[in-house]
């Protein structure tokens, strides 16, 4: 290599490492948006509730650089949101995080000991409560059913084996009680 090539490159390198450590410093690749994306198109009802936790989960992670973060760590405090199913997150340079969230589905509506009606998921767990208008989904109430699980389980299945359409549909049901004398 004559010395005019190496002259050259490390021009272009000095310049190149001038112009990363002076957008470094301008925050040009800080973080300033965080977009959250449902993974389907059938997205639930929750999704805007979904939506705003997960973005409150990751606000601290806003006017900080986009390579710094972690993915790993951005995607355990998303999965630790009790409404989301799952998720997947990507930078997107210079300076957006996009998250793609799942959120739980919604079977049914229990009333808990301090009459708060409580999201039940298809798996029978109990969510926490949402700030905006519960879900169109039926309640369920009955002795047992907020304290047991295998009882929500049984009630949840039984929403899962009505029709979707119908006199006796998903939609038509507003209410399965549960009685241990019946």
């Amino acid at each position: 290599m004559s010395v005019k090539t190496l002259f050259i490159a490390g021009c272009c390198f000095s310049l190149l490492s001038l112009c990363i450590w002076k957008s470094h410093e301008t925050g040009l690749f800080n973080v300033k948006t965080i977009e959250v994306m449902p993974m389907d198109q059938a997205s639930s009802e929750s999704f805007a509730f979904v939506e705003a936790q997960v973005k409150k989960q990751l606000a601290s992670f806003l006017n900080k650089p986009i390579w710094e973060m972690k993915i790993t760590e951005m995607t355990e405090r998303v999965m630790n949101e009790k409404w989301v199913k799952d998720a997947r997150i990507a930078r997107a340079v210079p300076d957006t995080i996009k998250v793609w969230v799942q959120p739980r589905q919604v079977a049914g509506l229990l009333l808990d000991k301090e009459h708060k009606l409580l999201p039940v998921a298809v798996d029978a767990s109990l969510l926490p409560l949402m700030k905006n208008s519960p879900p169109d989904v039926p309640y369920l109430s009955g002795e047992n059913l907020y304290e047991n699980i295998e009882l929500r389980k049984r009630a949840v299945e039984v929403l899962g084996l009505l029709p979707e359409s119908g006199l006796l549909s998903h939609k038509s049901v507003s209410e399965i009680f549960y009685n241990s004398e019946d």
